[in-house]
């Protein structure tokens, strides 16, 4: 038969019809795997993804503290591993790995003023118990917490003067114009 069926038509006659391939797993419309494929691709990029951030972070964040870090060999060892499990390319995986780094500082920047702050408070104590340590940070973040809600009560004051002095000028005009709206 050599790729070809031969099936019986309505009439009795014998025919040849092409073999087909039987549908594939992700052809099968009723298969879960065909609705679990793309998801499940998407996690392990995912998955890579957010491990490789988490093993930059480190180097990243010893840069945002100390101005400069030494890289951390292991960590970029296995980033370089897992990113090869989804860039085709060592030019990719350069790419890909600079992008978690970014990813990383832009994570870890908005909170540079805790770790900083924390690092002074772990060179002054040397040993801390998780307990201390989350008692330390609490205290950090709602120093930090002020200043900013300070910094807002100041530029709020600084608008509403603002204000004020553009409705006296206001006033003003309306005298010497004799107009008002």
């Amino acid at each position: 038969m050599g790729g070809r069926l031969h099936r019986k038509t309505a009439r009795g006659d014998h025919e040849s019809c092409p073999r087909r391939k039987p549908p594939s797993r992700n052809d099968r419309a009723g298969d879960a795997g065909a609705r679990r494929g793309p998801q499940l691709t998407s996690d392990v990029v995912q998955s890579v993804l957010d491990t490789v951030t988490e093993l930059m972070a480190g180097e990243v964040g010893e840069r945002l503290v100390l101005g400069s870090a030494d890289p951390a060999r292991d960590d970029r060892r296995q980033a370089r591993e897992l990113a090869r499990l989804i860039c085709k390319s060592e030019a990719s995986v350069n790419r890909f790995i600079a992008f978690c780094e970014q990813q990383a500082a832009d994570m870890l920047a908005p909170h540079a003023m805790a770790v900083m702050s924390l690092q002074i408070i772990l060179r002054m104590r040397r040993d801390m118990s998780g307990e201390e340590l989350d008692q330390a940070l609490g205290t950090v973040l709602a120093n930090i917490e002020l200043a900013v809600e300070r910094r807002r009560r100041a530029e709020w004051r600084r608008r509403e003067l603002s204000a004020s002095s553009f409705e006296a000028d206001a006033k003003d005009l309306i005298v010497v114009t004799g107009r008002e709206k």
